[in-house]
């Protein structure tokens, strides 16, 4: 009986818990800043490229646009960085 009370409160737990992105400005990389307007070349100069790639489509700022979006994990976050126009449109972090 412990055991199932157990497993129910733990799975209520995760359940509740959810993951939310916050929109950040900028981000640090390998010793390199990438900030909202860098260019995409200036983005895979700095972090390099990432093996995840997403085209999605974004909204912001009442713009909106199909954008690429690439995936950095550094420390205990996940950064979400999104293209648009061949510019950092939008940067998410998401602490794990």
């Amino acid at each position: 009986m412990w055991g199932k009370l157990f497993l129910l409160s733990f799975i209520t737990i995760m359940i509740n818990t959810s993951v939310q992105a916050v929109e950040v400005n900028s981000m640090r990389i390998n010793g390199s800043i990438i900030s909202i307007g860098d260019s995409e070349s200036s983005l895979l100069k700095k972090a390099g490229k990432t093996s995840i790639r997403h085209s999605v489509h974004i909204n912001r700022n009442n713009q909106s646009c199909s954008a690429r979006e690439y995936n950095y994990r550094i420390d205990l976050q996940e950064y979400r960085v999104y293209i648009c126009y061949s510019k950092v449109f939008q940067i998410d972090r998401i602490n794990l």
